[in-house]
């Protein structure tokens, strides 16, 4: 599809219809795309024919740059407030690794009050540095060339936030971690340390799970270790087989920590030694030295075999269920595109909202069961149709599973942003009535500050249009919770 577009515009360059301000965009996009030498030919044609006309807007002004250190997934969000002249708004980017820039949008903002609130809503569900403008153009041009090397597309949408954060001319970068790593520290300062003071900077990383709420999403749970633990058959074993599992990572995890050097290299009011103790670490991993030598793998073996224990325990109640009954799980067959809102026709339940409500369940302080919630969801609904309550029942257990592999792959929530308004309104409407309605499942001692103003916040979008402000939120803070409660089953 890319070539034959690009084969298009080729007609058209030949035809001299590619105004200038296109020209500007296709020359951008040319270092994004796995392709993009493609459109050479026609950049050249296009300049020939001396291109003119098209609207270029104004430049952004870029007022401040937030981001999130990368989680476990190597998932990082960027954030730019934005204005030109009257108009503002908030732009943001995910960098993922493996996929380069994996989603970038922006956010509208009617005023600078709503813009500051907007902001403020966002602080409440992650954990953000600020950081100064000059972090931008490395950390993105490193997430294209890890996009291009794995043959990724970079999201449309970054064709219009590139410019907001004022890098649209940025370029991927290649090299590594060892490129990565020089461009943390372009005047070489760990060089120069003596092997005792990048000692105690390696040391420091033991206190990391206490200074950084990220690094609860710190483990790991791939399908490769979880088939070799099987073998396991001692606690000991178990740690020995993570161990070698992490040691296998270790390229992976120098890319994660020299990615969070370089945001706490660039952040205000840091200390120092913050982002030295990354870098330190990330440079030790690509050194080859042992993982079992550096402190802050205890916590991420730890905490890998505390997830997979939960996982294999809500597995096990699972298999357990269907044995006291005797019977084998049923083959169920897939659900068929629009089947579940003709199922429910003429009641008051909708998919997205059936969605919405499951998300809770699975995300929830407290376990519950498909007893407890499974009533309050169905409660005064009639259908019509044999065998139609038992399908739509069918479609929930299909629904909440596939939910519940999202919430394990840490992609709870991602296809938020992409719902229509009405959709998400009934999307909340969902959550909000399980919060409200499975009891015991929601207490509010389990919840903090930040979780109430976001449950209130989901709420009142049950009866409020705050898709453009809530949508860009909820997906990180869905993921967040979801590792924090599992961690404490």
């Amino acid at each position: 599809m890319r070539d034959a577009a690009i084969a298009g515009f080729g007609l058209l360059a030949q035809s001299a219809k590619v105004d200038a301000a296109l020209l500007s965009d296709l020359i951008l996009i040319r270092n994004w795309l796995p392709n993009g030498k493609a459109l050479d030919t026609l950049i050249k044609t296009a300049l020939r024919r001396e291109p003119s006309g098209g609207a270029v807007p104004q430049p952004w002004k870029l007022h401040r740059v937030m981001t999130s250190l990368p989680d476990g997934t190597g998932s990082q969000s960027i954030l730019g407030v934005c204005s030109r002249g009257s108009t503002r708004a908030v732009a943001a980017a995910m960098i993922k690794e493996g996929h380069g820039i994996k989603d970038a949008y922006v956010i509208p903002c009617s005023s600078r009050g709503d813009q500051k609130s907007i902001v403020e809503q966002i602080e409440l569900t992650m954990a953000m540095h600020d950081v100064s403008a000059s972090y931008l153009a490395p950390a993105i041009g490193f997430a294209l060339g890890d996009g291009l090397a794995r043959g990724a597309v970079t999201t449309p949408g970054f064709l219009d936030v590139a410019p907001m954060f004022g890098i649209g001319d940025v370029t991927p970068q290649t090299g590594g971690n060892a490129a990565l790593l020089a461009a943390v520290d372009p005047q070489g300062q760990l060089a120069a340390l003596s092997d005792n003071r990048r000692g105690r900077l390696i040391g420091k990383s033991r206190d990391w799970f206490s200074e950084h709420d990220i690094s609860s999403s710190w483990f790991v749970s791939d399908a490769t270790l979880m088939a070799a633990l099987e073998e396991a058959s001692t606690v000991a074993s178990a740690k020995k087989i993570v161990a070698g599992h992490l040691e296998e990572k270790r390229d992976r995890w120098a890319k994660i920590f020299a990615r969070s050097a370089l945001i706490l290299r660039h952040g205000h009011n840091v200390p120092p030694d913050a982002w030295m103790s990354f870098a330190a670490v990330a440079q030790a991993l690509e050194a080859g030295r042992e993982i079992k030598k550096i402190p802050v793998f205890e916590d991420i073996l730890e905490q890998t075999l505390e997830v997979i224990e939960a996982r294999a325990m809500e597995a096990f109640d699972d298999e357990l269920e269907w044995d006291n009954e005797g019977l084998e799980p049923p083959e169920v067959e897939a659900e068929r595109q629009g089947e579940l809102a003709k199922l429910l026709k003429g009641s008051p339940l909708k998919p997205d909202q059936i969605d919405g409500y499951l998300t809770a369940v699975l995300i929830a302080p407290e376990f519950a069961s498909p007893n407890e919630w499974l009533m309050p969801l169905m409660e005064g609904i009639e259908v019509k149709g044999h065998g139609s309550i038992q399908r739509i029942l069918d479609i929930l257990m299909l629904r909440y599973d596939a939910l519940n592999e999202a919430v394990i792959l840490g992609e709870i929530g991602g296809e938020l942003r992409d719902l229509p308004p009405k959709r998400f309104q009934a999307w909340t409407e969902g959550f909000s009535q399980a919060v409200e309605s499975i009891k015991g499942a929601w207490p509010k001692r389990a919840l903090s500050r930040d979780d109430k103003q976001v449950l209130n916040l989901i709420r009142t979008a049950a009866t409020e249009d705050l898709s453009t402000t809530l949508k860009p939120l909820l997906p990180s803070w869905l993921q967040m919770t979801a590792v924090k409660w599992r961690e404490e089953f």
